[in-house]
């Protein structure tokens, strides 16, 4: 037995008069929408950051430290892969480049960038930096399903040993290097500074015990609740 929210629904039918339309609308610039749906997805991370590292960590809730970092870096990692859209859009890479050939592999997008920068941006210490890093996030999810989804296509896990997580370092990685992005696009590299020195890596290993999550549990690693109860 089905039950509705009201007796005669009809999904054929709508009101035509109805003043109550949506109304989709955009920029029609894609540089301006990728940094800004970009931004929405750190600002998302950044704010459940936080109140795993305050108001969680308070309580001493282990079971969210744990399982809302697939949440986290899920958008940490959205939130990347779209604002190096939006850089290589903004300095002129061609469409088809950024969107069939990088796809989602980070490796490839920040190398097709890359060959439209200058000598002295390529040689910039903070560039390298970023270069690094996106080949570290590629050489363990190239595809971007390593956190969008609870196990890969072939049905496999993705953690197969016990680790212990950074929050607060994860995060300042992923927010400097957009930082370092909105330098290139806004021209000034150079003057650039970060005040975080952490290795460039995505997955950083460390942290307070209250401030960090642990990934692939010794006992039942091939289960896949730690993903669902954070999605929820």
């Amino acid at each position: 037995m089905n039950y509705w929210i009201r007796k005669d629904i009809n999904f054929t039918s709508y009101n035509k008069n109805n003043d109550d339309i949506v109304i989709l609308k955009n920029s029609n610039n894609l540089y301006s929408e990728f940094e800004l749906y970009s931004e929405f997805y750190l600002k998302s991370a950044e704010m459940i950051t936080e109140c795993l590292i305050t108001e969680v960590a308070d309580k001493r809730d282990i079971s969210k430290l744990d399982s809302w970092f697939f949440a986290v870096a899920y958008l940490l990692r959205q939130s990347l892969e779209l604002m190096l859209k939006a850089t290589s859009y903004k300095l002129g890479v061609e469409h088809k480049r950024i969107i069939s050939d990088m796809r989602h592999d980070l490796n490839i997008g920040i190398s097709i960038l890359e060959e439209d920068l200058t000598t002295d941006q390529k040689s910039n210490t903070y560039f390298k930096w970023l270069s690094d890093y996106f080949n570290n996030i590629s050489d363990i999810d190239k595809d971007s399903d390593m956190f969008r989804y609870p196990f890969n296509s072939k049905m496999e896990t993705f953690f197969d040993h016990q680790i212990h997580l950074d929050y607060i370092a994860i995060f300042e990685n992923a927010e400097k290097a957009i930082l370092i992005m909105k330098a290139l696009i806004n021209n000034s590299l150079e003057e650039f500074t970060s005040e975080h020195q952490h290795d460039p890596v995505f997955l950083i290993e460390g942290g307070h015990y209250y401030q960090q999550a642990v990934i692939g549990y010794k006992f039942i690693s091939g289960d896949f609740y730690p993903y669902i109860k954070a999605y929820t």
